[in-house]
């Protein structure tokens, strides 16, 4: 049976990182595993901007037409 000192050094995890698309292990300098991971990073955060600009379009004609209905039901009394 190995000592607790020897467990120890046998489970130490050298120093490393995780690819932000795929999960694989990557050095700590690093943020991808290859170009094509950042490509899909890069293609993922496009979209996600542009839907949240859409997003915010949608709901700044709501609110506008919401007080534009509001102010034509005031006029109308």
């Amino acid at each position: 049976m190995a000592s607790r000192k020897e467990k120890s050094s046998i489970t130490e995890i050298p120093p490393h990182k995780h690819c932000k698309v795929c999960g694989a292990i990557i050095p700590p300098d690093k943020e991808y595993c290859s170009s094509k991971c950042e490509k899909v990073d890069v293609d993922r955060r496009k979209s996600y901007e542009t839907y949240r600009m859409w997003l915010f379009v949608t709901l700044a004609m709501m609110l506008i037409l919401a007080v534009i209905n509001i102010v034509l039901i005031g006029l109308g009394r």
